[in-house]
């Protein structure tokens, strides 16, 4: 039978059409994306029936009409996800200002639903730590900012329709730290610091020198709300009173129950937001209208009431009914914990609770005081955020969270507190069943307490969680009162403890890391301190020879900067796969090879300390990826990546703000999916999730997953052949085996388990519309085959 050859390669086109439509969507190599939170709402504006809410993870817009939440942030434009304030110009477009260490300006388009114009460091040549009040006069604009620790103003001016930055204003007659908000009322400027209420005529004086403000009398040194127009009288609040200001000096008006976050009017009345709630005031009556930690408000057109909240989202009241719009979110942006799970979900811990990821959404374990509250999600939407809260202590930061064989969890309240109705020390929790929860403390002398270490009998420092290769959960019990340094508890559930004198003084109370070497023997990292007790750091190995009870046959051994540490204050310690020990201490990193002859001698090789001018945190990790790099977290520097090759990727920058999009320098802990070479990397602005080159090594070739399909040029994206196996080659060929194009690593179009294709033969010509074959082969003969529909625009 005689075949159209055009009516095939259009059915194969058609096919894989449809295939496509049914892929979830792909990561690309070197693409970033964020998860953050959108608990606490800023600040709130209001066009026609959208709310939009600035929050600490982007930015959203909440449809009256049709009840739906957006959330808007990177792929939306957005520069910075941590957004402080809003304001409508004379566009209708709304204006951000995000928060510390990025003092930028995005301009959202409401009907695009895009940034379309970003004021930054490009505009005023400096950078600015953040952008704290936006203002709009006739047609001027100010916002508030912080360069360096100076306070100041910007000014914008409309010129050809659009805005323009135009000047700055920096000098006042007197100090302050934060300006909390910039209005205008009748051609005058007020600035709300935190030191007093500023007012410049914004007709006759000249804001440059100090002379053109005026410091209105009395509210020196007081932390100034916002100022209000009420009745042609103009009000502030300061703490819980509100004043007015008659004759250029404060004047007692009003006192509410609470600390004044922010003051609107509407009508007749004035609008309160405190952290006990939404109050009114109308003459001299007050009314409480509900709601929690409101930090700002603005009224619709049918006079109801929209709330920024502190952890609640996005407040609701008509005055009767109310109701929160929270999407589902993450409780925090700072998490100090990160897991992967065996099924590839990550797991974030934080000192407020536990986030878990799925392909549904996030689920969230908040950490509440002598309250416990579980639900059954089977039937939730996930749209919304989902919690069940737990009673346990606050602490300074879930150190480490770990997971059992059996589903079980373990997490360590770092800094944790034993009272009466809170449970403290390490928690233990199955997913599943939540009400079964406990924690281990110094009951029956599993935990020891702090006393006489800086701490006191209640206070509990469980730090590193780590599991050995036979699921012995070794727990570091740091300041322990007794010496009970180490705590293992083995999967029978009996606990073993190893002791400060048991390892000739070699431990101390101060262990900040731990690992475990091909011999089965545990190493464990510490810092150095003398006041209240010493601890002199260095590095201490156990070799217990498989018995973790038995003591008599225990083996200690201490190495220090004698034997070539860089500082006996070590960070972190980790053994790649190559059994090769890496080293973080103050004064930087270090590879070391272990002597065959141990413990005759320690190291074979131990190399000089680099990154020794950076800054590190002493909890986070050096961590070891699935092509075994290791990724080293820094406390200002981003993460830096010495890849198993022995080079340091980007010049030894790695990823930063600078260079990437990750969301902030302040590392907090890596974690890897390594089956897709994804990188969470927790940081003090959120989680950032990054697709690298570096996912596990496949030993053969089963499939490769092409996509966008049909691949349609010409295009401002490549297409991604994905699945890729290590040093892999591509060749594209038509159907009947006419050369195309070769794909390889030397002209970066084969990156890791990627390759790119822009469509185009190795004559740089677009390739006409048809089916095309993709051979992936390496250099040791495993290759495979697939098909790529191109569809020529």
């Amino acid at each position: 039978m005689k075949i159209n050859k055009n009516f095939f390669i259009q059915g194969i086109i058609l096919f894989l059409l449809l295939l496509s439509s049914l892929l979830f969507s792909q990561n690309i190599v070197g693409d970033w994306k964020h998860l953050t939170s959108h608990l606490t709402t800023n600040d709130i504006e209001i066009v026609g029936n959208k709310i939009f809410a600035a929050t600490g993870g982007g930015f959203l817009n909440y449809n009256i009409s049709d009840k739906k939440l957006k959330i808007f942030g990177k792929d939306n434009g957005l520069t910075k996800l941590d957004v402080k304030c809003l304001g409508k110009d004379s566009f209708g477009d709304i204006w951000l200002g995000m928060d510390n260490p990025d003092g930028e300006i995005n301009v959202w388009n409401i009907e695009s639903e895009r940034v379309i114009q970003v004021f930054n460091e490009k505009v005023w040549d400096e950078k600015l730590i953040a952008i704290s009040s936006i203002c709009f006069y006739k047609n001027h604009a100010f916002a508030a900012c912080q360069w360096n620790v100076d306070q100041g103003i910007l000014y914008f001016g409309i010129i050809d329709g659009k805005y323009v930055y135009k000047d700055y204003y920096f000098n006042f007659p007197n100090d302050f730290s934060a300006i909390n908000s910039i209005d205008v009322f009748n051609d005058t400027l007020f600035l709300s610091t935190n030191s007093g209420l500023f007012i410049a005529d914004l007709i006759q004086n000249d804001l440059k020198p100090p002379e053109g403000w005026q410091l209105v009398k009395s509210s020196e040194d007081q932390n100034i709300s916002n100022t209000i127009l009420y009745k042609n009288k103009i009000i502030t609040g300061i703490e819980a009173t509100l004043y007015k200001i008659v004759d250029n000096q404060l004047e007692e008006f009003f006192t509410v129950p609470h600390l004044i976050n922010e003051l609107r009017t509407e009508n007749d009345k004035i609008l309160i937001a405190t952290k006990g709630g939404l109050f009114s005031l109308s003459e001299s009556t007050l009314t409480e209208i509900g709601g929690k930690n409101v930090l700002s408000v603005k009224s619709d057109n049918d006079e109801n009431y929209w709330c920024g909240t502190e952890n609640n989202g996005i407040w609701f009241t008509d005055g009767e009914n109310s109701e929160y719009h929270i999407p589902n979110t993450l409780h925090t942006n700072i998490y100090t914990s990160l897991l992967i799970d065996e099924n590839d979900q990550l797991v974030a811990a934080s000192k407020s609770g536990i986030s878990f990821f799925s392909d549904l959404g996030i689920k969230n374990i908040l950490r509440t005081n002598n309250y416990i509250g579980i639900s059954d999600h089977s039937d939730e939407n996930w749209n919304s955020f989902i919690a069940d809260s737990l009673n346990f202590s606050n602490s300074s930061r879930i150190f480490s969270i770990v997971k059992r064989s059996d589903q079980t969890y373990f997490a360590s309240l770092f800094g944790s507190t034993i009272n009466d109705n809170t449970k403290a020390g390490l928690l233990k929790f199955n997913e599943d069943d939540l009400a079964s929860y406990e924690t281990f403390d110094t009951t029956k002398g599993v935990l020891s307490s702090s006393e006489g270490m800086g701490g006191n009998e209640r206070f509990l420092a469980p730090a590193n969680l780590k599991f050995d290769k036979h699921e012995n959960l070794w727990v570091i019990n740091q300041n322990a009162q007794n010496g009970n340094v180490v705590a293992v508890l083995k999967p029978d559930d009996s606990w073993v403890h190893f002791t400060v004198n048991e390892s000739n003084h070699y431990l101390n109370p101060l262990i900040s890391t731990i690992d475990f070497d091909s011999q089965g023997r545990v190493w464990f990292g510490s810092l150095t301190y003398t006041g209240l007790f010493n601890a002199n750091g260095g590095i201490a190995v156990l070799d217990y020879n498989g018995t973790l009870e038995d003591k008599t046959d225990d083996n200690w051994y201490y190495i220090n900067s004698r034997h070539g540490l860089a500082s006996n204050t070590i960070f972190s310690i980790v053994f790649d796969h190559d059994g090769v020990l890496f080293i973080l201490t103050d004064k930087g990193f270090q590879r070391a090879e272990i002597s065959s002859n141990f413990p005759s001698t320690f190291f074979a090789k131990i190399d000089l300390p680099i990154l020794s001018n950076l800054s590190f945190l002493k909890e986070p990790e050096i961590k070891v990826d699935a092509q075994n790099n290791k990724w080293i977290p820094t406390s200002d520097a981003g993460v830096k990546v010495y890849t198993n090759d022995g080079v340091w990727l980007n010049n030894y920058e790695g990823f930063t703000v600078n260079n990437s999009e990750i969301l902030s320098n302040n590392i907090l802990d890596i974690a890897f999916n390594k089956s897709k070479g994804l990188v969470y990397i927790a940081t003090n602005k959120g989680i950032s999730i990054y697709k690298s080159q570096y996912d596990k090594v496949k030993k053969k070739y089963n499939s490769l997953t092409i996509f966008p399909m049909p691949y349609k040029i010409p295009s401002e994206h490549s297409l991604i052949i994905d699945g890729l196996l290590p040093k892999s080659e591509i060749k594209i060929m038509t159907i009947d085996g006419t050369f195309i194009r070769h794909l390889t690593s030397t002209d970066n179009t084969v990156r890791g388990s990627q390759g790119f294709w822009d469509g185009k033969d190795h004559n740089g010509n677009y390739v006409s519309s048809g089916v095309y074959i993709c051979m992936a082969y390496t250099a040791d003969g495993d290759a495979i085959s697939d098909k790529i529909a191109i569809i020529q625009q």
